[in-house]
């Protein structure tokens, strides 16, 4: 069976892989309301617009060079 891919909406696996983050470390963010998020039964779904977001408010947190 092929699964379909929803492009508005990342899992948790699809986060980590993007952002290089621990299983863990994507859970407690989205706890902390750091990403837009929702829940069907124990899955979670991840905005990719907030995800987007995200990206560019910490792409350059600590400046270009680091």
């Amino acid at each position: 069976m092929h699964k379909e891919v929803d492009p508005q909406w990342l899992s948790v696996k699809d986060l980590m892989a993007l952002t290089g983050l621990g299983r863990t470390k994507c859970y407690e963010m989205v706890a902390a309301g750091e990403f837009e998020a929702i829940r069907a039964g124990r899955a979670v779904r991840i905005s990719m617009t907030s995800y987007e977001a995200w990206t560019r408010r910490n792409l350059y947190a600590e400046g270009p060079y680091g």
